[in-house]
């Protein structure tokens, strides 16, 4: 009695086995990503200070404009994407060229200045957006 109802147990236990591994590839085949879509300027794309970010690469360099230091800066929402569309400038300290490479942030909310000097010294970077100064600095040095 029982072998005859063995072949139609493993043939249903097959079919299942089937049907969970289909499921499992659906699921999991789904694309993940690591970056959100920018917020566009404007209405709803409010710009958190504080997750905002301003790099600076590298932090030493030689004056005499013969080197220049990258400020990178990332203006983001409260949700921690960035706001693209967004005119950036920095606060220039005497003795600073500032060639503005990407002054608009882009969709990941990225905005790129390149900074040198003549003058040897060490300088606080910080940057605006419209009349908003940006919590966070940068101390960058020309030797």
């Amino acid at each position: 009695m029982f072998s005859n109802k063995l072949p139609w147990i493993v043939v249903l236990f097959f079919i299942f086995s089937v049907i969970i591994f289909i499921i499992s590839i659906l699921i999991t085949s789904g694309r993940t990503s690591f970056f959100g879509l920018a917020s566009t300027s404007g209405a709803g794309s409010y710009i958190s200070q504080e997750n905002s970010y301003i790099f600076a690469s590298p932090l030493q360099a030689q004056s005499g404009r013969q080197q220049q230091i990258r400020i990178t800066l990332f203006i983001l929402n409260s949700q921690g994407l960035g706001v693209s569309g967004e005119t950036v400038s920095l606060v220039n300290d005497l003795g600073l060229t500032i060639d503005a490479v990407q002054p608009v942030t882009d969709n990941y909310g990225k905005a790129i200045f390149d900074l040198s000097s003549q003058n040897p010294g060490k300088y606080k970077i910080m940057a605006k957006i419209g009349s908003t100064t940006l919590p966070q600095s940068v101390t960058i040095s020309f030797n």
